[in-house]
């Protein structure tokens, strides 16, 4: 989880602090899983995906090439969205995320799989060779 520090010295100890404290809130939140790439980590809490790091690539997938020393949440389109039984909220989450070098693919319950981040290769299969900065969907 410090990996991206490393990547932010000159930042302040209030900015620190806060990159700290949001860890500490997805901790004690119910994180499901972690991942991480070369310099970014994406984290799903509760069904909700965090990513955090380097996004030079789009690869944190909140549509820009920012990076982020705090975790931040991703917005995935909702294709095919879930009523709750228990809830009564519409929701699709995301079940699993799985970091490349620089690029991130989710999958979500109903079986979507988005991805962003680098794709000069081809390696997110959109069918396109540029970087993505927002999820997008998955043909498969």
């Amino acid at each position: 989880v410090t990996l991206p520090l490393a990547h932010h010295k000159k930042k302040s100890f209030v900015q620190l602090w806060k990159y700290m404290n949001n860890i500490c809130e997805i901790r004690e939140s119910g994180c499901k899983q972690m991942c991480c790439g070369n310099s970014h980590t994406a984290v799903v809490v509760n069904g909700d995906l965090y990513t955090f790091g380097t996004g030079d690539s789009g690869q944190l997938g909140h549509g820009s090439m920012e990076n982020s020393i705090v975790p931040q949440k991703v917005q995935i389109p909702r294709q095919d969205l879930i009523l709750s039984e228990i809830t009564n909220k519409i929701e699709n989450p995301v079940v699993s995320v799985s970091c490349g070098f620089d690029h991130t693919v989710v999958l979500c319950r109903d079986g979507d799989v988005y991805g962003f981040g680098s794709n000069l290769n081809g390696q997110l299969g959109l069918g396109l060779s540029e970087h993505v900065i927002t999820p997008e969907r998955i043909d498969l």
